[in-house]
């Protein structure tokens, strides 16, 4: 079971498993997400394991395959019990769609507002393509490059209806709004590990040809934020919120902050395990999401209240 590398996803799977080609596959594969849980799940401590494995183990020795589901959900159901509420199991399919290129992935888009504010608008990506990935974050510094032609007050980042994916091509793509460096951390027990923008060789992105950087990285950046807003999206919001200038507007996002370490199993399905908490580059951490600086409700004017603000004389 080899470790992937770190992302965020919003909870899609409707718990399709299957997959098992026998009793023995099942029961193996439930002996690994055990091991895997015992030995990294942020909330491992808070579980009674002795009798959760007994329990666990008793009821796989006496199921067969069509209760599969059911014993892996109760599980994912201990989890969220003592608060994990990001962890989830994809089978082998799904696993395999995550992977494969897809026909309807959305792409940042952007527009001039008042001919001076640059507007992105990150939608989700749940990929882990890598050409889809490059694909994302290349078209997301080539908008920024765009607008920046023009004389540019502030920004706007709008990640109001992103709801998770992949979130290493959203922060590459925005790292020409930034100056190169630590971003966040995930925190978890007594570990700190950073994470950080860079404009060549960013994290989870290969073959970055776009290196551009804003002629002005000091300008405000206004972040636009709603209960949809999940997983990578919030974590994109976290790279922006300890920078200076920056402010978050809308309400609060969905409590998806917490790092999803992928664990191959041995059936070709996955363990999306959270395994930590998240930071911003304060430290300040974030276990039930992000409240907005400004509250704006959703059916008021949350992109009107972010244009105020930047056209406002500091």
């Amino acid at each position: 079971m080899k470790l992937i590398p770190i992302f965020f996803f919003v909870i899609t799977s409707s718990f399709a498993f299957g997959q098992f080609n026998d009793k023995k596959e099942f029961k193996k594969v439930t002996s690994e997400i055990l091991d895997i849980i015992k030995r990294k799940s942020m909330v491992r401590d808070s579980i009674d394991w002795p009798t959760f494995t007994h329990e666990i183990e008793n009821e796989v020795d006496n199921a067969d395959l069509s209760q599969a589901n059911f014993i892996i959900y109760k599980i994912i159901r201990k989890l969220r019990s003592y608060g994990d509420n990001h962890s989830i199991y994809q089978d082998k399919i799904e696993t395999e769609t995550y992977y494969s290129k897809k026909d309807s992935i959305s792409y940042p888009t952007s527009r001039l507002i008042n001919g001076n504010i640059g507007l992105l608008i990150l939608p989700s990506h749940l990929s882990m393509n890598p050409e889809e990935n490059l694909k994302y974050a290349t078209i997301l510094r080539e908008e920024i490059q765009n607008l920046d032609q023009n004389q540019i007050s502030g920004w706007i980042v709008d990640v109001r209806e992103n709801e998770g994916g992949n979130m290493w091509p959203m922060i590459a793509g925005l790292n020409p709004l930034i100056q190169d460096g630590i971003v966040g951390f995930f925190a978890s027990n007594k570990t700190i590990t950073n994470w950080y923008s860079k404009s060549i060789k960013p994290i989870g992105v290969k073959r970055m040809t776009n290196n551009y950087k804003c002629k002005d990285l000091s300008k405000k950046i206004a972040v636009l934020i709603s209960d949809k807003t999940a997983s990578s999206g919030e974590m994109t919001a976290i790279s922006l919120l300890a920078r200076e200038n920056s402010k978050t507007f809308g309400n609060k996002t969905a409590g998806y902050t917490t790092a999803n370490a992928m664990y191959k199993l041995s059936n070709g399905a996955t363990l999306l395990l959270a395994v930590s908490y998240s930071m911003d580059k304060n430290k300040k951490k974030y276990t039930d999401g992000i409240n907005p600086e400004v509250w704006i409700e959703e059916n008021e004017d949350i992109l009107g209240g972010a244009v105020k603000w930047l056209e406002k004389s500091e």
